[in-house]
Parts: structure tokens; C-alpha cells; sequence
């Protein structure tokens, strides 16, 4: 499977803050998944419990019936950085697209299984419908299972 794939992440009303280029690695289109393969570009950044540098590799899992994403940060040598979870209406995939609206909240993870809750204060100021925010705050906790267990996609953390 091959295959190259632009990442929009849109704010709450659709509108792109930024794309890139990635990979196709994985699609189950059945269950509504698709695994990207992307470099991150830019300088730096802080991403909560770990940074990001340019030439990390990112594998980023996105779900067509999930308000969340899931990103595995690895560096250029292929040590975990960590997770960055972004909550999301679920994405919307084509055969060269995947966009995906950011609801603001975030959920930093490092490799021992530590994590951030971050944004909580901008995802609270955004006017979205009451059965969306449920849907949100119910990804976080699905989110904080995962990670807690260990369990795909976080099966890399060292938990203990």
C-alpha cells in the first residue's frame, strides 16, 4: 500500500491552520482508521511532556467515528519521544486528503506513561453544542484508559 496523503488540522469552524505532507502506512477503511507516516518540519516545539524537534517522525492515527487522533512521536533515531492526542471531530478521509477539526484539547503523553491534560481552558471558550463537548470529554477518558492499560496505539509506553 502506497500512497501520499496532504493532513489538514482545522479549528473548531473548519478553517486550516495548517497541512502537510504524509505517508500512507496503514488504511482500514471498514473501521474507519488510517496510520500516516509524517516528518515534523518545523524547528521546535513544546509539546507538553516532551519536545518536538525537526526530523521527528510522527506516526499519526486517524479515525473517521473517533473525537480523537493519536500521534506517536519518535526521533530521527527511532527512540519514543512520546504521544500527543489531539480531540477532534472524527476525521474525514479521501483518497489523498485527511482532515481532521482540532476541538483545542490535548492530551501530552511521554514514554513512561506520564501525561498532560493541555488547552482545557481554550476547549471550555469554544462554542460548540452540548452532545459535542459530551463527545469530546468522553474521548479524553477513553483516551486516559488507553493509556493507562498500554494499549494500542500506546503499547510502546513503559508503564509500570
Amino acid at each position: 500500500m502506497h500512497g501520499t496523503y496532504t493532513v489538514y488540522k482545522l479549528d473548531h469552524t473548519g478553517r486550516e491552520k495548517l497541512h502537510y505532507p504524509a505517508e500512507l502506512l496503514t488504511r482500514d477503511a471498514e473501521h474507519g482508521h488510517i496510520a500516516v507516516s509524517a516528518i515534523f518540519a518545523l524547528d521546535s516545539a513544546d509539546a507538553g511532556t516532551f519536545e518536538l524537534r525537526k526530523g521527528d517522525r510522527m506516526v499519526e492515527h486517524f479515525f473517521g467515528n473517533r473525537y480523537y487522533n493519536v500521534f506517536e512521536v519518535s526521533s530521527s533515531d527511532g527512540t519514543l519521544k512520546g504521544y500527543y492526542c489531539n480531540i477532534t471531530r472524527p476525521a474525514v478521509v479521501t483518497d489523498t486528503e485527511i482532515r481532521a477539526d482540532d476541538l483545542a484539547l490535548d492530551i501530552s503523553v511521554n514514554p513512561a506513561g506520564e501525561h498532560m491534560i493541555l488547552d482545557a481552558d481554550e476547549f471550555d471558550a469554544l462554542p460548540l453544542p452540548d452532545h459535542e463537548r459530551t463527545r469530546a470529554l468522553s474521548a479524553v477518558e477513553t483516551l486516559l484508559e488507553l493509556i493507562r492499560e498500554a494499549s494500542w496505539p500506546f503499547e510502546r509506553l513503559r508503564t509500570s
